[in-house]
């Protein structure tokens, strides 16, 4: 697979695909934020699970 994004062969794809999306969302009423959001949200969230992972693996230790 090749990425073509921002292939200039494939510009007018591209443009028309943004657009179609654009209308989804808005259709939708769905929110598309940049990706640096859902990056800290998720890794918050992964951190947040990593973390009470550990807690009760530790716990478990302790119980023995």
């Amino acid at each position: 697979m090749k990425n073509v994004i921002g292939d200039a062969k494939y510009q007018t794809i591209e443009a028309d695909l943004d657009k179609a999306l654009m209308k989804h969302l808005k259709k939708t009423n769905d929110e598309f934020l940049p990706e640096d959001v859902y990056i800290c949200k998720w890794d918050r969230v992964l951190c947040s699970l990593k973390q009470k992972e550990k807690k009760g693996t530790n716990s478990k230790k302790e119980d023995e």
